[in-house]
């Protein structure tokens, strides 16, 4: 049983909102673009009672290259979606407390574009299956 290795996974997508414009610095002797920015995701859902609730989480996010200048160009409050892996970055205050937390170390990212979220834009079910033989495909 010792010998019974696990997969290691990394991966993360996130759909949001830029909540900072992205900040772009370059660094290293090669000047390597690195962009920093934040972003807010909601998740929305329907609580036994039948009333909706909304928890909303921020997270860091950081880009480096091509995709760090990219990311630049962009401003808050754009709908964004992002593909990553999480880092757990770490450092000490100058009081000696050590610090840390986590961020989304983003490898691809694209713009959206997204109509306001309200009550009344919640889809309805669908009373009736569709028909397979109206199916395009």
């Amino acid at each position: 049983m010792a010998d019974l290795k696990m997969p290691e996974l990394n991966r993360t997508y996130l759909a949001g909102r830029i909540t900072r414009d992205p900040e772009l610095a370059y660094v290293g002797q090669k000047s390597t673009a690195v962009a920093k920015w934040g972003i807010v995701v909601s998740r929305r859902f329907k609580q036994v009672a039948g009333d909706y609730r909304e928890e909303t989480s921020f997270f860091d996010c950081q880009a480096w290259g091509k995709l760090a200048e990219f990311m630049a160009k962009q401003k808050k409050g754009t709908p964004l979606i992002v593909e990553g892996s999480l880092k757990q970055d770490t450092w000490e205050t100058k009081e000696g407390q050590k610090r840390s937390k986590v961020i989304i170390n983003v490898e691809s990212a694209q713009t959206l574009a997204w109509a306001p979220r309200n009550e009344e834009s919640v889809p309805e079910p669908l009373d009736e299956e569709p028909n397979d033989e109206e199916l395009p495909f």
